[in-house]
């Protein structure tokens, strides 16, 4: 029975190989097994040895010796928005064996999820390994879907796909700027309450950019990933907001569809604090975008009411009637002009 018991350290296929006649011919002649199932069955009852590496030799040509139940494999979905890889991206993932036996993965990329034509990225990682960074330096730009097989040691096998794709982009969108030429100072406060913002977006600014947005009191507020319809070449303007301190959160999306991280900006309005007439902007300074605020409405007639604000489109603060004479003309230019260069504080 000792010279049946052969070394695991052989392998599988010398396993069988070396199987002694006189243990063949033991287990032909007293047991008489019709099939090689049967043969397996008294090789193991009589303890011959390396029982476990002779199953995995009648797996491998398809005949399973007891159930094997399907490995499984889930791709770590990157966070909403999708991913962007430039030179690398790590692929994350769960898997797991029922029979706790040996797996190993397989990963690939293709464009369109089907099964036949995709690249492989890299194969035989070990059960051990549950992340792979993919080097996509030499990767065309485009969106790309992960698919990850596993097989365990007796081949039953089982894969999943990313459920979303991820962006392969060599010149990746940053977040954008935010400007405001009514609230350009995040730390000072301004008797405006109709803002108006401007974005600019690197390595590209197109005017057909794509954005989300929240207006909240909130400093790190996360923006969706739905695209407004109500900014137009990169500006938004709100009108009427009330007095306090907010906040923009905007992020932008790029021609390949996936999203930026979200832009934070902070703005004050206070519609009571006192304000110099000639600061028609009401930006804390005065000068040569007065001046051209007043000439763009010279000739017009206002209301006398020097606390009047014009409605959207009227005028960035509305006070370009300087000295509320009811008409926008040289007298107001010439009032504007004497205090050209100071500071507006409060």
């Amino acid at each position: 029975m000792r010279r049946c018991i052969r070394s695991s350290q052989q392998g599988w296929t010398r396993t069988l190989r070396s199987i002694s006649k006189a243990c063949l011919w033991k287990i032909i002649t007293s047991d008489y097994p019709l099939d090689i199932k049967e043969l397996a069955a008294q090789w193991k009852e009589r303890r011959f040895g390396n029982y476990d590496a002779l199953e995995i030799i009648y797996a491998t040509h398809g005949v399973l010796l007891r159930p094997n139940g399907s490995p499984t494999i889930a791709i770590t979905p990157p966070a909403e928005g999708g991913a962007v890889a430039d030179t690398t991206y790590t692929i994350t993932w769960t898997a797991s064996d029922p029979d706790s036996e040996t797996y190993t993965v397989d990963l690939f990329f293709d464009n369109d999820k089907t099964n036949g034509g995709e690249t492989v990225i890299q194969t035989g990682l070990p059960m051990d390994v549950s992340n792979f960074e993919w080097d996509t330096r030499n990767i065309k730009e485009g969106n790309y879907y992960i698919l990850a097989k596993i097989e365990d040691i007796r081949t039953a096998n089982n894969e999943d796909y990313s459920d979303v794709p991820v962006t392969v982009d060599h010149s990746p969108l940053l977040p954008p700027v935010v400007t405001s030429k009514t609230h350009p100072d995040s730390n000072r406060w301004y008797a405006n309450n109709s803002p108006e913002f401007t974005f600019t977006t690197s390595p590209e600014n197109t005017p057909r950019r794509r954005y989300s947005y929240v207006l909240n009191s909130k400093s790190d507020t996360i923006s969706d990933t739905t695209p407004e319809s109500n900014i137009s070449n990169n500006t938004l303007t709100f009108n009427m907001l009330s007095e306090g301190i907010w906040w923009l959160h905007i992020r932008a999306q790029d021609d390949w569809g996936y999203w930026t991280d979200t832009t934070h900006f902070r703005f004050n309005i206070d519609m009571s604090k006192p304000s110099m007439i000639w600061d028609v902007n009401r930006d804390n300074v005065v000068d040569i975008a007065d001046l051209a605020l007043v000439g763009s409405h010279f000739g017009e007639t206002t209301t006398k009411d020097k606390n009047y604000v014009p409605p959207l489109g009227k005028g960035v603060g509305g006070f370009f009637d300087v000295n509320g004479d009811g008409v926008v003309d040289i007298s107001d230019l010439v009032l504007v002009g004497k205090h050209f260069g100071e500071l507006v504080t409060w």
